[in-house]
C-alpha cells in the first residue's frame, strides 16, 4: 500500500513538474526567441519554484505547530482533588529542564526560519547572475554556430569579406571549389576577387556585371579580360548570392557544372 501511494505521488509530481517546466519554457521562448537559452532558463526557474514551495511549506508547518503548542500551554491547570495528573509531567527529551532538552523551548521542534526580505532579494540577485552567465554562454555558442555556418557558406575561404548587400553559397560541389582554389593560389587573381567583392558590396561603386549566356538567373562580375570571374545568383526577391569564382579560361567548364542546378 505504501509503495502504491508513493508511486502515485511520484507520477503526480512528475506531471506537475513537466507542466510547470513547459509553462516556463514557453514564457522564456516568447521573451528571448532562443530555444536553447529558454530550456536552461526554464530549468533554473523550476528549481527556484520548487525550492520556494518547500521553504514555504516548512514555515507553515512550524507556525501551525507553534500555535497549537501555545494553546495547549495556555490552558489553566486543574488543581482540584479529583483532577487527573498529566502524563506529560517529568523530565524527558524536548521538555524544559529535562534530560536531552536543548533549552526551555517547551518541546517545540526547531524548524528553519523564514527568510527576510533582504535574504530573498539576495537570492533572487544570485539567480539573475546565474541566468545572465547562462545567457552569455548560449550567446557565445550561437555566435560560434553562426561563424561556422558563415564559413561553410564560403566553402572554407576565410578571407572572403562579409557582405552587407549580398550572401554566399559556394558549397556547389568539388568541381567549383577546385576552380575557386585555383584562383586563390594566384595572389594577383585573389586580390582582384577581394577588390571586386568589396566594390560589389558598395551600391554606388561602378562594377561590370553582365548576364551569363544560357542562364536567366546567373551573372558574372569581371574587371579585366583574362582576370577572374565571380558568378552571382540573382533570385526573385532575394539578395544577390556569390556561388563561386574561377579564372576566365575555366569559365565554360565551371558553367557546365551549374547547368543542372540553375536555369
Amino acid at each position: 500500500m505504501y509503495y502504491t501511494n508513493m508511486k502515485k505521488y511520484l507520477i503526480r509530481l512528475g506531471l506537475v513538474g513537466t507542466l510547470i517546466l513547459l509553462v516556463f519554457f514557453v514564457y522564456f521562448y516568447k521573451t528571448s526567441g532562443k530555444f536553447r537559452q529558454s530550456i536552461i532558463s526554464a530549468f533554473v526557474a523550476l528549481t527556484v519554484f520548487f525550492s520556494s514551495q518547500q521553504a514555504a511549506h516548512s514555515a507553515g508547518q512550524a507556525d501551525a505547530f507553534t500555535q497549537q503548542n501555545q494553546q495547549h500551554q495556555s490552558r489553566p491547570p486543574d488543581k482540584g482533588f479529583f483532577s487527573r495528573k498529566s502524563n506529560n509531567d517529568g523530565p524527558g527529551p524536548g521538555k524544559p529542564n529535562g534530560n536531552g532538552s536543548d533549552g526551555d523551548d517547551g518541546g517545540i521542534p526547531k524548524y528553519p526560519k523564514t527568510e527576510s526580505i533582504e535574504e530573498t532579494q539576495r537570492h533572487l540577485y544570485n539567480i539573475d547572475e546565474q541566468i545572465n552567465k547562462l545567457e552569455e554562454v548560449t550567446d557565445s555558442d550561437s555566435e560560434t554556430e553562426e561563424d561556422e555556418c558563415r564559413l561553410e557558406s564560403k566553402a572554407g575561404f576565410k578571407e572572403l569579406p562579409d557582405g552587407k548587400n549580398f550572401l554566399y553559397n559556394m558549397d556547389q560541389g568539388r568541381g567549383l571549389i577546385k576552380q575557386a582554389k585555383k584562383v586563390w593560389k594566384n595572389p594577383k587573381a585573389k586580390q582582384e576577387v577581394l577588390r571586386m567583392l568589396n566594390r560589389f558590396d558598395d551600391e554606388n561603386a561602378n562594377i561590370q556585371e553582365k548576364p551569363l549566356k544560357g542562364f536567366t538567373n546567373l551573372t558574372e562580375l569581371k574587371n579585366s579580360g583574362p582576370g577572374p570571374r565571380i558568378i552571382i545568383y540573382r533570385g526573385k526577391n532575394e539578395p544577390p548570392t556569390v556561388i563561386g569564382f574561377c579564372m576566365r579560361n575555366d569559365l565554360d567548364a565551371t558553367l557546365a557544372k551549374l547547368k543542372g542546378k540553375y536555369t
